[in-house]
């Protein structure tokens, strides 16, 4: 009896894998049906073949791939409000969705993004996509748009290796396009034109009074900051215009860095009196940055960037400080 009962228990396990694997595979090949549903402003009754499929890769509930989508779906209904597009005597609709790379999460998992990327071509097959923020989650699925021929409109990673990959291997990269931020490089300049800028006028403005001539860094631990920071010193310390010194603080920050952490940052800071402080914080640690800066109160103004600091809510964060 124990053995047929085992028997019978087996049997009944292998039939509830086999639904369940069945349930699974017809959930992954299960192509997802865009309706109209997926167009802000355009008409209930289009069908799926008017539908320009138009996919949002980024960290949907931050700041970052929250404000891409908001955009997206403003764009997109105007456009259909307006009657969408005609191309060949055919109406078409511009239809928006979103997978969320979490890729602005302070612990890093660039599998999330990979398999945001994968459900984005597989499943709901994109024909075109924008998106990226972190440097190293947007190279770990950039490639699967690449191989699958999905135009792809890189909108927040600023790392320079992304334009240079298009130059340097065009053929796999063909499909890659940036039009937003500028790249980094180019992004240091201009924050190195406004800080010498502002530095001398200051200075030579005073007649002397105000000698500001000291920086430092602080930096998320992030791979587009470390290159980012060495342009800077190297351009504030030697060029035409306005030498400044370098107070030999460049300081690598988590994102999930602490209040106590940023206390004791502060601390050092001021015991070696830079006048300027240059954050490159593209993440959540722009918030303890500014909260410690207003409680230490140091002898020092913060110029750089802070992408937190675009927040709706930053002010209300930061109570005005």
């Amino acid at each position: 009896m124990e053995q047929l009962t085992k028997r019978i228990l087996a049997i009944v396990l292998i039939a509830v894998i086999g639904v369940a694997v069945g349930i699974t595979v017809w959930i992954f090949v299960a192509p997802y049906a865009w309706s109209a549903a997926d167009c802000p402003g355009a008409p209930d009754n289009i069908t799926e073949d008017q539908i320009i499929r138009i996919g949002i890769m980024g960290d949907t509930e931050r700041i970052h791939g929250e404000s891409a989508l908001r955009g997206a779906l403003l764009a997109a209904e105007e456009l259909n409000e307006a009657g969408g597009v005609v191309v060949n005597g055919k109406t078409y609709y511009y239809g928006i969705t979103s997978e969320n790379t979490d890729e602005a999460n302070p612990i890093l998992d660039i599998t999330k993004g990979v398999a945001a990327g994968q459900r984005m071509i597989n499943y709901k097959r994109v024909q075109f996509a924008t998106g990226g923020f972190r440097t190293e989650s947007l190279l770990a699925y950039r490639d699967l748009f690449m191989e699958a021929k999905v135009p792809f409109m890189n909108t927040g990673a600023a790392t320079t290796t992304f334009c240079a990959s298009v130059v340097s291997d065009y053929d796999t990269y063909k499909y890659f396009f940036q039009n937003n931020p500028i790249n980094s490089t180019a992004l240091a300049i201009e924050l190195i034109t406004l800080i010498i800028s502002t530095a001398a006028v200051l200075t030579l403005g005073s007649g002397g009074a105000l000698n500001v001539t000291n920086f430092a860094i602080v930096r998320e631990n992030l791979a587009w900051t470390e290159g980012f920071a060495g342009l800077m010193i190297g351009a504030l310390t030697n060029n035409e215009k306005y030498n400044l010194t370098y107070t030999r603080l460049n300081i690598a920050i988590p994102q999930d860095v602490s209040d106590t952490e940023m206390a004791a940052h502060w601390a050092n800071i001021d015991g070696n009196r830079p006048q300027i402080v240059i954050p490159i914080i593209s993440g959540e640690a722009g918030l303890p940055f500014t909260t410690s800066y207003a409680a230490a109160q140091p002898k020092c103004v913060p110029i750089g960037i802070n992408v937190m600091s675009q927040d709706g809510a930053y002010w209300d964060n930061t109570d005005g400080d």
